[in-house]
């Protein structure tokens, strides 16, 4: 005798940085198994593989997870939440506004003080997940012009990037070296894959720091970021704030 056959119902996203389309399918026990475990990891590559892996069986397999930009990743990862939890986040912060906290004269001696502390009041947000969006800043292009008809084009780090991205953190020639897609000219596009590494070396070699800073300012510091901005007032100090969540961890 077999037992019934649940449905599982399917959905259909947009992927930001490329527009494709994806069928989807919330969670189902099995991947809340593996949520229950990440929560309780402070690691931070441990939990953005652990959502790689619930994205791609989300997906029916048919993404290159390893590949994903780190920011799709996110995106896709808060779609398969909402359609699996539902659509709203309740996250709880403390209020870093500094106020006066009085230290006590001890007695016998010695005057009271007021010191600057964190209020530490709670602060209870309410995030709508179909509110949080991938955010582009004006002026971002992955792909940059560099000189006499020669330019690059850039990708954005996956989650195999990860370790090189930390392990590099002070070194934006190392960075660049390892995320350049393809170089061109005004006769083709040289893809890095079919380029020996000892050529693409040379070419970052080559790089100016005028050009270095150049694809810093069109591509690293305006890069495509998940987040979401929202208004508060701390009930503790009374305080008129805003918070950025931005990125997997703030909203996991």
């Amino acid at each position: 005798m077999s037992l019934p056959k649940l449905t599982i119902q399917s959905y259909t996203m947009t992927i930001p940085s490329s527009g494709k389309k994806v069928k989807f399918r919330p969670f189902l026990s099995k991947e809340e198994k593996i949520l229950m475990m990440v929560k309780q990891s402070s690691n931070s590559e441990e939990i953005l593989s652990s959502v790689r892996e619930i994205v791609d069986v989300c997906t029916y397999q048919k993404l290159d997870t390893k590949q994903l930009a780190l920011f799709d990743l996110e995106y896709i990862f808060l779609q398969l939440r909402a359609k699996s939890v539902g659509e709203v986040i309740e996250i709880d912060m403390k209020c870093i506004n500094e106020v006066d906290k009085i230290i006590p004269a001890v007695e016998g001696g010695g005057d009271t003080q007021t010191i600057k502390k964190p209020c530490g009041g709670v602060i209870p947000f309410v995030i709508n997940i179909e509110d949080i969006k991938v955010n582009v800043p004006e002026g971002h292009t992955k792909t940059i012009s560099l000189e006499n008809d020669i330019g690059i084009t850039m990708r954005y780090p996956s989650v195999d990037d990860v370790e090189m991205l930390e392990a590099n953190k002070d070194d934006d020639i190392e960075i660049i070296f390892n995320l350049i897609e393809s170089i061109y000219d005004k006769d083709q596009i040289y893809d890095v894959a079919d380029t020996s590494k000892e050529e693409l070396q040379e070419f970052v070699d080559n790089l100016s720091t005028k050009l270095i800073e150049k694809i810093r300012k069109e591509f690293f510091y305006t890069m495509p970021t998940l987040s979401h901005t929202i208004k508060y007032k701390c009930a503790a100090c009374g305080v008129d704030g805003e918070y950025t969540f931005s990125g997997i961890n703030d909203f996991f």
